[in-house]
């Protein structure tokens, strides 16, 4: 995510949270981002450098809204594995910056076109090939998946919702909707990254 695409709702803490306990739990949270940031950023940038290379999207602008992100989520004790969350969370950033690009790109082609008798540059026939694999190894996985899971994949991925609206659709916690989305991402990111290793061996 992604994480936006992995942007959630506050945390409901309950009833018996007082407004005195909210300062403390504020500055817990902002201590638990701090030590996760000096434990894990430069990790997380040369990963992303060796999965997605320098960009663009920039690795480390990528690598800072990670951590954006999670200042945003409110609360990081309920996630088990840190590290593993925040580098879904970096893949669903660089993928969307990337979308966003690519749009952007076809955009500015459709007018030099038109601004050329409507005349496209004909695209690379290898880059079509590897977005149509691409988007099969998606439908595939997609259907593989358990109903439940897919749709609040789908509901958060697609439609926007946030985990917690989208685990209310689909009658589960926010907590659950989470971790839903978090094993759908990881499917995926492992799917579409062995085929891709598959191609660099072939």
């Amino acid at each position: 995510m992604g994480l936006d695409e992995f942007s959630e709702a506050p945390y409901d803490q309950g009833e018996q949270d007082t407004i005195a306990d909210q300062p403390a739990q504020a500055d817990t949270h902002s201590r638990s981002i701090e030590a996760l940031y000096n434990r894990y950023f430069t990790r997380l940038l040369t990963n992303l450098r060796r999965k997605f290379g320098p960009g663009p999207p920039d690795p480390g602008d990528i690598a800072q809204q990670v951590f954006l992100k999670l200042a945003e989520r409110g609360r990081l004790d309920d996630v088990r594995q840190q590290e593993n969350f925040a580098w879904i969370i970096a893949c669903n950033l660089m993928f969307k910056e990337r979308r966003k690009l690519t749009a952007r790109t076809q955009h500015v082609a459709h007018e030099d076109a038109e601004a050329n008798n409507g005349v496209l540059n004909e695209l690379d026939p290898e880059r079509v090939l590897e977005s149509r694999q691409s988007l099969d190894i998606v439908s595939a996985k997609l259907a593989e998946m358990p109903e439940r899971r897919r749709t609040i994949f789908l509901l958060n991925r697609v439609d926007g919702l946030t985990p917690q609206q989208a685990g209310a659709r689909c009658g589960v916690s926010r907590s659950s909707a989470v971790r839903h989305i978090a094993i759908a991402t990881q499917i995926l990111t492992n799917a579409l990254a062995e085929a891709a290793m598959g191609d660099q061996t072939t």
